[in-house]
């Protein structure tokens, strides 16, 4: 069985619409649509999503995918794995987040690291542990 098909049943048989599955991925419903026609192919961090939402073996999806893809798609998810145990309680959001934040312009992580601790303090959030500005 191919990617596309496999999602496109595995979605069914959990009973999701695109929708609920973009919503909880984070991503368009245009783009759930996209995946399971074969038009793109989803990036690691959301084949995660899709296999925790499916209940699906990640190593089931990996030998889906093309092989060079298959092969960044394990590295990714073995670095997820060992990023999660290594400090127990941090969610995939909270690593998706870590994610992006790595990806950003040095000029666009001091803006966020800023707002972010202009909202800590207004919640009253210590500050004490959370390590210096970027930069």
């Amino acid at each position: 069985m191919d990617l596309p098909k496999s999602l496109r049943e595995a979605r069914k048989a959990k009973k999701l619409t695109q929708a609920k599955v973009a919503a909880d991925l984070g991503v368009s419903r245009p783009a759930v649509g996209q995946w399971e026609s074969g038009e793109t192919t989803p990036e690691p961090k959301n084949l995660l999503g899709l296999a925790r939402l499916y209940g699906m073996e990640i190593e089931a999806l990996a030998n889906l995918l093309p092989g060079g893809e298959a092969a960044v798609f394990r590295a990714y998810s073995a670095r997820n794995h060992a990023m999660a145990e290594a400090t127990p309680g941090i969610t995939d959001e909270e690593w998706g987040l870590v994610l992006i934040y790595r990806q950003l312009p040095e000029e666009d992580k001091a803006w966020l690291w800023e707002q972010i601790h202009r909202e800590a303090r207004r919640a009253g959030i210590s500050l004490d542990d959370a390590g210096s500005q970027p930069g």
